[in-house]
């Protein structure tokens, strides 16, 4: 999934967590932790690539 896409995704999951109900917010929760997984190794691959030199054409 393309960072913006991921991101935004986040950004609704966030609003989906706080207008949840106790019943509601422990799944919200879950959805939200997993964005956010997928975020941090899309950002360490990201890194990666940086350090290592490795180019892709999209700098």
């Amino acid at each position: 999934m393309p960072s913006h896409h991921l991101e935004d995704r986040i950004r609704n999951l966030c609003t989906e967590a706080v207008a949840s109900d106790d019943t509601q917010f422990p799944n919200a929760m879950e959805e939200l932790r997993s964005a956010l997984r997928e975020h941090i190794e899309h950002v360490r691959k990201l890194a990666a690539k940086q350090l290592s030199g490795e180019r892709d054409g999209a700098f």
